[in-house]
C-alpha cells in the first residue's frame, strides 16, 4: 500500500542523489590542481576565470548563477568582466556569458557591454 509506495520513491530518489554523486566524482572541479566544491571556494583560489574556459567548470557556474542570481552575479562579474570578449567566443564560456547577461540588473548589463564594446568586430566575425 501507501508504505511500499513512500519507500519505493524513497530509493528512487537515493539512486538520482547516487547517480548525481558518481556524475559529480568524475567530473571533480579543480581549481590550481585543488578540488573546488563551491563558487566561494573557487573565487578565493582565483579560479573563475578557469572554470569558465572548462566543460564541467562552465556548467558549474552556470548552475551557481540559476540557484542563487544576484550573489553568483556579484562573485562572477568583477574577475571575469576583462575576459568577457574571449569568453564569448569560447564554445563553453559563451554559455555563461550568455546567464550572466540574462541575470544580470541593468547597470551590470552596462559594464557588460563596456566590456566588450572596443572587441565587437572580432566577436561578431567569430
Amino acid at each position: 500500500g501507501a508504505d511500499s509506495e513512500a519507500g519505493g520513491r524513497a530509493r528512487a530518489s537515493d539512486g538520482r542523489a547516487a547517480e548525481r554523486e558518481r556524475e559529480r566524482g568524475s567530473k571533480r572541479l579543480t581549481v590550481g590542481g585543488r578540488e573546488v566544491c563551491t563558487l566561494e571556494e573557487a573565487a578565493a583560489l582565483g579560479g573563475l576565470r578557469e572554470l569558465a574556459y572548462e566543460q564541467h567548470g562552465c556548467r558549474f557556474l552556470q548552475e551557481a548563477l540559476e540557484h542563487a542570481p544576484a550573489k553568483a552575479l556579484g562573485q562572477l562579474l568583477e574577475p571575469l568582466l576583462p575576459e568577457l570578449p574571449r569568453l564569448m567566443v569560447d564554445p563553453f564560456a559563451n554559455y555563461l556569458v550568455q546567464k550572466m547577461a540574462h541575470y544580470a540588473s541593468t547597470e551590470q548589463q552596462l559594464l557588460m557591454v563596456q566590456a566588450i564594446a572596443p572587441s565587437l568586430p572580432e566577436i561578431a566575425l567569430n
